[in-house]
């Protein structure tokens, strides 16, 4: 008995599913639902459609019908829009449902609109102008505090509109994904390591701290929680190393200041007050100041020899992947927190071959 109540109602939402992304057509009376609608270009939706009957074709203009659908999901409704000085009526594209509606149209010249609506019987067209269209809707969504902060960063196109209405329909505490510039300063843990193979003391050599101050900026990709994050920092790596072998000593000596820039995916889990995220990418790194100095000291008889060869820590390449979260992202300034890791190749093969490994941590803030 529950195997056949369970499937009847699987049976009853596919029926239903079908239904609602069938082809349908409306008029003052009635819906006609499953016809084979030929949709055209938005252009040409916009301005009518073809239904086919057998082999008759019938076309319908926005005078005939109140509205359509098509099985992909999009609906259009029938309005009448003041064009050039006349009104005309045209087939508009829902973007968006619930309390507030969006509708989009284009014209024949391609230009195109967009229009708000509480409900379908009044239709307010969105002016282009910012200074005009964000005190117009912020007025629209006063009733919900994350909308009202959210508006200044919309832009009107269809994916900007439909994220920022749909999280208003349901005056959710996710914020808009804008493109934020940010400051940092942090301290790593970096480990020098070469290949040298004539002393390998090179190649297990203690950590030591480094510092950073760096500028990034964080792109949206698309109005998602994906973003490109690019950066500028600069390092400062200073230290001295102190070994032997059976044969002579030596001192390594790094003073360098480098150049890093990190261009990484980064997805976010964005919410008003708490914002985590996780980053991954490739980062390059060239030297701008190197003063570093490898100390050999040779012992002979009574007398010590020291020779002094130049190391350059030249361009490197490599990846990074990392996490952090960013603090009341829905603020015009925000403060941030980064972990990363990263590992860079040098791109020049010498006998001092010094690769990177790396990890660090920064504070910063993000307008």
């Amino acid at each position: 008995m529950v195997e056949k109540i369970f499937s009847f109602f699987i049976s009853l939402l596919i029926v239903l599913y079908a239904h609602a992304q069938s082809n349908y057509i409306d008029t003052d009376t009635s819906r006609l639902v499953g016809i084979d609608i030929i949709a055209g270009t938005p252009k040409e939706n916009a301005q009518s459609i073809v239904v086919r009957e057998g082999d008759a074709y019938k076309k319908f203009s926005p005078y005939d019908l109140t509205g359509y659908g098509l099985e992909n999901g999009q609906h259009f409704k029938a309005f009448d829009i003041q064009s050039n000085s006349e009104i005309k009526r045209y087939f508009l594209k829902e973007l968006v449902s619930g309390k507030l509606k969006i509708y989009y149209l284009i014209l024949e010249d391609g230009k195109e609109s967009y229009f708000i609506s509480k409900n379908d019987s009044i239709i307010i067209k969105i002016p282009m102008a910012t200074d005009e269209f964000v005190p117009l809707i912020k007025d629209c969504v006063r009733d919900c505090n994350q909308s009202v902060k959210d508006v200044s960063y919309l832009r009107l196109n269809q994916n900007s509109l439909k994220r920022f209405f749909n999280a208003y329909n349901g005056c959710t505490s996710i914020p808009l994904p804008r493109i934020r510039y940010g400051f940092k300063i942090g301290v790593s843990s970096a480990k020098f390591v070469s290949d040298y193979s004539s002393l390998p003391q090179l190649q297990s050599l203690p950590d030591r701290a480094s510092y950073l101050i760096g500028f990034n900026v964080d792109v949206p990709v698309d109005v998602t929680n994906s973003s490109i994050h690019f950066g500028l920092l600069i390092k400062d790596y200073g230290s001295v190393y102190s070994f032997s072998n059976t044969q002579n000593e030596y001192d390594l000596i790094i003073d360098d200041i480098s150049m890093e820039i990190p261009v990484l995916y980064r997805y976010t889990f964005l919410h008003s007050k708490f914002s985590p995220y996780i980053e991954i990418g490739s980062i390059y790194s060239r030297s701008l100041k190197s003063k570093n100095l490898l100390y050999t000291y040779k012992s002979i008889q009574n007398s010590v020899f020291i020779d002094k060869e130049k190391i350059a820590l030249n361009n490197k390449l490599g990846y990074g992947i990392g996490a952090g979260f960013i603090s009341d992202y829905s603020n015009k300034l925000s403060w941030y927190l980064n972990i990363r890791l990263s590992s860079l190749n040098s791109l020049v093969e010498d006998n001092f071959q010094f690769n990177l490994k790396e990890r660090s941590i920064s504070l910063g803030i993000i307008l």
